[in-house]
């Protein structure tokens, strides 16, 4: 989250700090409208890149994933939520 701040932080210094110009510039970038995948969407696809030791060390932590936030968009998960 504080890189996307530091990021808004640094384009209002490029724009002068005028909010307007930072919402007519925002106007034009692209939206993207594809759904975010929920971690059971996403977990199989990681393991189909994964390497078989990867895979092995992975997979538990994946499994409590799965199990806890299977039906949740990826986006939707905090850091705070992970931590143990």
């Amino acid at each position: 989250m504080s890189d996307g701040i530091t990021l808004l932080k640094d384009l209002l210094a490029v724009l002068e700090n005028n909010p307007e110009l930072l919402a007519e510039v925002t106007k034009s970038l692209p939206v993207n409208t594809e759904p975010v995948p929920t971690v059971d969407e996403w977990i199989p696809k990681v393991k189909a890149t994964t390497s078989k030791g990867t895979l092995r060390g992975y997979r538990p932590y994946w499994t409590l994933l799965s199990e806890h936030y299977g039906d949740v968009p990826i986006n939707k998960i905090e850091q705070h939520e992970l931590e143990a």
